[in-house]
């Protein structure tokens, strides 16, 4: 009976190895960078600092606050451009306090402010990968300008599209 103990035991880890084996690596094809090859995970996430962080999450609530079919720029963050740094609290509550109530539950099961809440509470992992989709997104359409710096102003194109397609793809799941 020990042995057979034993062996279910090696059997149930093995399989539990195999299981978390596979989740690490579907993260991995979910976090992909454009153009990267599978199994490669957004390199350089270990090393881009908490302010860029921020300030993606900031950024991204401004663009999904707007209307990008009508052009309509409704930034929740606007100071963010002009170098304010928020903290994770003060985003917390400005997010909380415009998507509270009426903004969550419209008739159509859908608003912007589900996306907005959405988009907050993602990992770095997540913001950092619409980051690279943006950047890589500016690196082709303006191959003769900084890009890094091009991704981080209000309303540009780039990156309004990537959240918009980000937007739309909520829209279908909700």
């Amino acid at each position: 009976m020990a042995k057979k103990a034993a062996k279910k035991r090696t059997a149930d880890k093995r399989r539990r190895q195999k299981a978390e084996k596979r989740r690490v690596k579907k993260a991995a094809v979910r976090h992909r960078v454009p153009g990267a090859k599978p199994g490669e995970s957004l390199p350089g996430l270990d090393d881009w600092p908490e302010d860029d962080h921020l300030f993606w999450v900031c950024h991204g609530v401004n663009y999904l606050a707007s209307d990008y079919e009508e052009a309509i720029w409704r930034p929740l963050f606007p100071e963010l451009y002009e170098g304010r740094v928020y903290t994770e609290k003060t985003i917390v509550q400005t997010v909380t306090a415009h998507c509270s109530g009426a903004e969550l539950s419209d008739d159509t099961g859908y608003s912007d402010g589900k996306a907005i809440v959405a988009w907050t509470v993602q990992d770095k992992a997540t913001h950092y990968s619409f980051q690279q989709q943006s950047l890589q997104g500016a690196k082709k359409s303006h191959p003769d300008d900084d890009a890094e710096q091009l991704i981080q102003q209000p309303h540009q194109s780039d990156v309004w599209r990537v959240f918009s397609k980000m937007k739309t793809l909520l829209k279908q799941r909700t």
